[in-house]
């Protein structure tokens, strides 16, 4: 479900989360693209009383690989039904923080930038189709922005003060100005023949390089929109 690379004393370690396995396991690239695995792994215990897993899904890391965010993806009423973030030390593996979502949270980014540099992070959440911006390190709520239906992944700029958004069942991609967490626009990716049928499912994206187009992968279309980023 989720990865996250970060690069420590000359090394280049991957991190992966394992969905109903809670379990995020630690690998080291190497410059030959091999992966091998460290032995290091990031577990939690479930909710009291319930057996259900929490489902280990979207990772990120803050701006010295010390901290790493978890999304739990896993509902229920033991939860009152709200999903929830993980936040745990790397070195340790211990949790730190665990902070509650909207349901069916999906993926987490991490502002590892400017003035808000590891004090804030997103977390889009499918059910009820919000990005959840917070304090990662009160887990004090600044905003829920709704954005579209089912908000998958998501995706920085390079100097962070955008965010893209995929909303996969209303085939769009919101993009959020991250200064205050306001959504600029929100487009929709389906082609232009077809505006009233749903189904091109949005989900990975970057941008071009010189910046001035973001690239989309419409997974039910098997192929790539293009966007003009604000």
């Amino acid at each position: 479900y989720g990865l996250a690379i970060c690069y420590v004393d000359g090394k280049t370690l991957v991190y992966a989360s394992q969905g109903a396995q809670d379990i995020i396991s630690e690998y080291e690239l190497s410059e030959g693209g091999t992966l091998k695995a460290t032995g290091k792994k990031i577990t939690d215990k479930r909710v009291k009383g319930s057996n259900l897993p929490l489902h280990f899904a979207g990772i990120a890391l803050n701006s010295e690989c010390t901290t790493l965010y978890a999304v739990q993806n896993q509902p229920s009423p033991f939860t009152k039904m709200q999903g929830g973030l993980g936040i745990y030390d790397v070195a340790s593996g211990n949790l730190k923080l665990r902070i509650s979502t909207p349901g069916f949270p999906f993926g987490v980014v991490a502002i590892t930038k400017g003035a808000a540099k590891d004090k804030k992070i997103y977390v889009s959440s499918e059910r009820d189709g919000v990005v959840g911006s917070y304090d990662p390190e009160t887990g004090k709520s600044y905003r829920l922005i709704a954005t579209g239906s089912q908000p998958t992944m998501m995706y920085l700029s390079p100097d962070q003060s955008r965010l893209f958004v995929a909303n996969a069942s209303s085939d769009t991609v919101s993009i959020i100005d991250t200064s205050n967490d306001r959504v600029l626009t929100t487009a929709l990716l389906r082609p232009p023949a077809l505006r009233g049928l749903p189904g091109v499912s949005p989900l990975g994206m970057c941008l071009t390089p010189n910046g001035k187009k973001l690239l989309v992968a419409l997974s039910d279309m098997n192929c790539i929109a293009q966007v003009n980023p604000v």
